[in-house]
């Protein structure tokens, strides 16, 4: 097998990885499709009734109160709901039906119908001159409904045709059910009100001369009601996976934008930290040579006087260090250089600057300091060296060589010093000496 074709195990194994790193994903759409398929076939919630159930109180109507003739008969024996009706002229409108009246398991009046969508009817059968029956749910709306008058109960209709003149079962979307114009004339009903109201259904009935007024002898029978619906319905749950998916989306992109900025804010510390080791020695942690360089451009700014912007310099040279380094040793010998850049640090003002140069050299920038002053600054580093540089029994010493003149003549500054320097060490050591 050649060894740039990955192997069957790497595969796999990559393929796990993935199913991990995205479990939380494929969690999501696990359910997201269970419970979509869920609610499609299942998540069902009924409300059946029938001539046992003790929620109803079932009664026959007629047109007696508009003036009319009708007879009906109510046999609720072998238990179903038939209605003998005849069917006479007068009133209004003629017809016979039969009314449900609904109350809660607090015997309170109405049933809430909100998360149903359906109303089966299981017929018994009919015969006569009716093949058709208004179908009527009355419910509570407060902002119509008058106190005491049950017609203004908000009516709600639609009209059930049986396929068959036997026992059938009949299935009534509620969303089909619609105010009828007359209802809505009668009672004057502001438009805003139209919506139907399924929270308090207080009556079903059903009804003779659905469609016209037909007059004449037969029956109906109703075996059984039920009411279905899904326990979360399908807008519902898909706003409600909605906001999960967005949730997670969201809350994954503020996780990223999160980890995105901590991980800048560790490269800029990164970045600082190296830049900080690439500009300050590591022993005595002052400025290196290529810190000090980097820094001379803002020196001008820290001028007494930016538009004569001078600066003086210092370099300092321990005396004979090569001697200690070679007799107490190169442990020794870097102690003593820390504690000389902590003594240089204590002199510093805030606008100073101070580098290891090289060695046992020293570089001390003072910008804005005037001429006369330098050499009495340099002198106070030199004797607070030769009274405070000790090592065990081993009394340490400076030689310091100043120059001052404008900050863009670093160069030539530091190389007078340099000079100066030389001088001081050739002039007995342990002193500060000037440009010639």
């Amino acid at each position: 097998m050649p060894e740039n074709t990955p192997s069957r195990t790497s595969v796999s194994t990559e393929f796990l990885n993935l199913l991990l790193r995205e479990r939380v994903v494929l969690l999501l759409l696990a359910a997201t499709f269970g419970l979509l398929a869920w609610q499609r076939w299942g998540m069902n919630r009924l409300i059946r009734l029938d001539h046992n159930s003790p929620g109803i109180r079932i009664s026959a109507v007629n047109d007696k109160s508009d003036g009319g003739g009708s007879i009906c008969e109510l046999d609720t024996t072998e238990g179903v709901w038939r209605i003998r009706y005849d069917v006479r002229p007068g009133g209004a409108w003629a017809f016979c039906g039969i009314n449900f009246t609904f109350f809660a398991a607090d015997s309170s009046p109405g049933i809430d119908l909100s998360r149903f969508d359906s109303l089966i009817v299981n017929l018994d059968g009919f015969d006569g001159v009716n093949s058709s029956f208004q179908t009527q749910l009355k419910s509570m709306d407060t902002n119509i409904y008058r106190q005491g008058d049950r017609s203004s109960l908000k009516y709600q209709n639609m009209v059930l045709f049986p396929e068959t003149s036997s026992a059938s079962r009949n299935a009534m979307p509620l969303n089909r059910f619609v105010l009828p114009p007359w209802w809505v004339a009668r009672n004057n009903v502001p438009v805003r009100f139209l919506n139907p109201a399924w929270h308090d259904v207080r009556e079903l009935e059903f009804l003779t001369s659905a469609d016209v007024i037909r007059l004449g002898k037969g029956t109906f029978g109703i075996r059984s009601l039920e009411f279905h619906g899904k326990w979360i319905r399908q807008e519902t749950l898909l706003k409600i996976l909605f906001a999960v998916w967005l949730a997670y989306v969201v809350a994954g992109l503020v996780l990223r934008l999160y980890k995105s900025f901590v991980s800048i804010r560790s490269l800029q510390k990164q970045t600082t930290q190296l830049q900080e080791l690439a500009e300050h020695d590591p022993l005595t942690r002052l400025h290196n040579r290529r810190g000090l360089e980097n820094h001379l451009s803002v020196l001008a700014s820290r001028s007494i006087d930016p538009a004569n912007p001078v600066m003086g310099v210092m370099m300092v040279d321990l005396d004979h260090f090569k001697t200690v380094n070679d007799t107490l040793g190169h442990d020794a010998g870097d102690e003593i250089l820390r504690r000389l850049a902590q003594l240089i640090q204590d002199e510093m003002r805030p606008n100073n600057l101070a580098a290891r140069w090289g060695g046992e050299e020293f570089i001390l920038l003072l910008p804005g300091i005037p001429s006369a002053r330098l050499l009495p600054a340099a002198e106070k580093v030199r004797s607070r060296v030769e009274s405070e540089l000790r090592y065990k029994e081993l009394h340490i010493t400076a030689s310091i060589g100043i120059a001052h003149g404008n900050v863009d003549e670093f160069e030539t500054l530091a190389k007078r010093a340099d000079e100066a320097l030389y001088k001081a060490k050739a002039a007995g050591r342990n002193r500060v000496e000037g440009p010639a």
